[in-house]
């Protein structure tokens, strides 16, 4: 009688090796999973930045059509080499915010990494002398985002190249920055 429960036991349950196996598969697919999903995040973080830039280049040439020019980026409507959001620079990109926030844009791109200006590797950089203009977006070359994927946003000016006459868009050049601009503010 003993023997007949010991068997039935044996029969139900797992053995270590099992198990063992068991456990090993999830972490694999738990790995995959979450490579998979950070990466996505990832691009999804980059196609917000690209949406940003494009929203703000559309905002930018609306408010040139109806004004005949670009919204200046220097205080009280002077030129000013850059208007940023990034602590290290001068400039105030509030001027333009408020210029594109009257019907033209009404809500300011914000990196979508949530980290503030101040805490961020990435910011907006406006350069107009209201005839041409230049919006960038700045980052570190350790950054997050590929610049790279995106050829036609690379910064002619910031990518490494002296001369501001051709992009290097190989996987090695140093590439901080995606760029929308008029003709005349390329070389910003």
């Amino acid at each position: 009688m003993f023997k007949e429960i010991d068997q039935k036991t044996s029969r139900r349950a797992f053995t270590l090796v099992e198990l063992l196996i068991v456990i090993a598969i999830l972490g694999i697919l738990t790995t995959i999973i979450t490579v998979n999903y950070l990466g996505a995040k990832a691009k999804a973080r980059d196609a917000k930045r690209i949406t940003d830039l494009e929203a703000v280049q559309t905002a930018l040439a609306m408010y040139y059509a109806d004004n005949k020019s670009y919204p200046l980026s220097g205080a009280d409507n002077t030129v000013h080499p850059l208007a940023s959001e990034c602590p290290s620079m001068a400039g105030d990109i509030n001027i333009v915010k408020t210029a594109l926030g009257t019907g033209y844009l009404p809500n300011w791109p914000k990196d979508p990494s949530n980290r503030s200006a101040t805490g961020s590797d990435y910011c907006y950089i406006y350069s107009s002398n209201g005839k041409d203009y230049a919006f960038i977006l700045s980052g570190g070359a350790d950054s997050e985002i590929k610049w790279i994927s995106q050829s036609d946003l690379i910064d002619p000016v910031r990518d490494g190249d002296t001369d501001c006459t051709d992009t290097n868009t190989t996987e090695n050049s140093i590439i901080t920055a995606w760029k929308v601009y008029t003709a005349g503010g390329k070389c910003w």
